[in-house]
């Protein structure tokens, strides 16, 4: 019988700086509102789908969620297999962050809440994820980079 020690697993976060630098373009980006006591929502099952068997590795949208780090540790775990994933430490209501990813580019973003608030009305248990969506929504961008892949894919 043989005992290892498993060193901690890597999260591949980037800074906010390193994330812009990067070129994202048709990518998924997951915005995650959870904290250290939210309950895991299981990330794992979002991502499957998008990483089925029948896709060849060239044919995969990169995934990156933004969301809080100590979150997003506990559901690594979980994510740490699947290929062209990475993470934004931040906050999806951060305008910084959302640019940062090219939200702009991207071909999905999905908004998830973790969250279990104790409010007493019940119609603010969403606000954070309609927060979130109504800021991407007003965010404006230089669309000059958009224009410039689509003509380079022949998508005029």
């Amino acid at each position: 019988m043989f005992l290892t020690t498993l060193a901690p697993l890597s999260l591949p976060a980037q800074t906010r700086s390193e994330a812009s630098m990067t070129v994202l373009s048709g990518h998924v980006v997951v915005c995650i509102f959870g904290d250290v006591t939210s309950a895991l929502v299981g990330l794992r099952n979002l991502v499957m789908p998008l990483r089925a068997s029948n896709f060849h590795y060239h044919e995969l949208k990169p995934i990156v969620f933004v969301g809080s780090l100590e979150y997003l540790r506990r559901e690594w775990e979980t994510l740490h297999n699947f290929p062209k994933v990475s993470i934004l430490p931040g906050t999806p209501l951060s305008r910084a962050d959302l640019r940062a990813v090219n939200i702009n580019l991207c071909d999905m973003c999905v908004i998830l809440s973790a969250n279990q608030n104790n409010i007493d009305d019940a119609s603010l248990q969403d606000k954070e994820c309609i927060l979130a969506s109504l800021n991407i929504k007003s965010m404006q961008f230089d669309d000059s980079i958009g224009l410039l892949q689509a003509n380079s894919q022949g998508k005029d």
